[in-house]
């Protein structure tokens, strides 16, 4: 999300991209059309870092739970089945922390940097972090 020439070339190819990374058909505009309408409105402008939780939702719903409805669907015809969705936010969670790298300095100065002063905001300030989801990475 930070290569801001990558963000725009998404940006003015999106019925080019979205299908590739999504995969669906490459033909089908409209759906192109109602997928970056439901994730990011009417918006025009959608390659600014202020859209990274509109691209979290995307990526996650088409990669992670399309596959697990799946899954649940095959599974159910065998046996009943149930689904917990495991949304508990983490006191540090990875993506924040990735988003701390920026490679100005020593990756565990800026990690440790950012795991302090995320603590600091929090517990003085009454600032919560930025929620990007929850990932395996997050179960404590």
């Amino acid at each position: 999300m930070r290569n801001e020439s990558l963000l725009h070339f998404g940006e003015i190819h999106w019925n080019e991209v979205a299908p590739k990374f999504l995969y669906y058909d490459e033909s089908d505009v409209t759906t192109s059309r109602k997928i970056r309408d439901f994730y990011f409105g009417k918006d025009t402008k959608i390659d600014t870092l202020d859209k990274l939780d509109n691209y979290t939702a995307l990526l996650g719903d088409r990669h992670f739970f399309v596959g697990v409805a799946k899954a649940i669907e095959l599974h159910a015809k065998e046996a009943p089945t149930y689904i917990y969705y495991y949304t508990y936010p983490g006191e540090f969670t990875l993506a924040n922390i990735l988003l701390s790298i920026k490679g100005k300095y020593p990756v565990m100065v800026e990690v440790l940097s950012h795991v302090v002063s995320s603590w600091v905001r929090k517990t003085i300030f009454g600032i919560n972090p930025p929620r990007y989801g929850i990932c395996h990475a997050d179960v404590s």
